[in-house]
């Protein structure tokens, strides 16, 4: 009984790994022909543009090589390199984030792809 269970096991996980694969090209595709059409990825009200190195949330222009970026659970907050954390009220406009709730593998791979952003 357990051999069976241990080879169910091992079926689910060659599926789940297929499925991930599956998922990501899919999702991937997408984020690529965004950029083949408009020269860039939009992604939960932002837009990021590979070729000027800049990421747009708003009306904010966040240039990649002039910014850091902090990873949580879920969300990717970009706060201008040197900005003062501890005035909020002085620093407005100059931080700014999003969510990664949809095809969070897929923008974190293409954050590091084309803008060298990565976390460990």
């Amino acid at each position: 009984m357990k051999k069976d269970r241990k080879a169910e096991i091992e079926k689910l996980k060659v599926l789940y790994a297929h499925l991930l694969e599956q998922t990501f090209s899919s999702g991937l595709s997408g984020y690529l022909s965004s950029i083949d059409r408009d020269g860039c990825i939009y992604y939960d009200e932002c837009r990021f543009y590979p070729k000027e190195g800049t990421i747009h949330i708003g009306k904010r222009v966040f240039v990649v090589q002039d910014s850091e970026f902090f990873r949580g659970s879920r969300v990717i907050q970009i706060k201008k390199k040197n900005q003062d954390t501890d005035a909020p009220k002085r620093s407005r406009g100059q931080s700014g984030g999003f969510m990664a709730l949809t095809d969070p593998d897929v923008i974190l791979y293409l954050l590091e792809h084309y803008f060298g952003i990565k976390w460990e």
